[in-house]
């Protein structure tokens, strides 16, 4: 018995989707990172929202940045990665070959 309504797929971002897709179809090591920015909340009391925001996109560049290098150094070992921020979480999703 599954889910009525939508399709599971339509519950989740699409470059997600894709991934488990590919795991599905072709196998391989299923890895995944999650981050988030602690305090935040004490932050925003302190220095308002707009700062925070500022934060928040800040933190995920350099997240992003980190993981585009580490995606780039171990390309023979990986078939597929997908980056994810969400707020002041990210969620990284990926296949190893090995």
């Amino acid at each position: 018995m599954g889910l009525k309504g939508e399709p599971w797929h339509r519950m989740f971002n699409p470059l997600v989707v894709d991934v488990l897709r590919e795991y599905v179809e072709d196998g391989g090591s299923l890895f995944g990172i999650t981050g988030d920015l602690d305090n935040l909340g004490i932050y925003v009391a302190r220095n308002g929202r707009p700062s925070a925001e500022n934060l928040v996109d800040f933190y995920n560049q350099i997240i992003r940045n980190y993981i585009q290098g580490w995606v780039i150094d171990h390309s023979d070992s990986l078939r597929s990665v997908a980056f994810v921020p969400s707020g002041e979480e990210v969620f990284v999703v990926g296949i190893s070959k090995n």
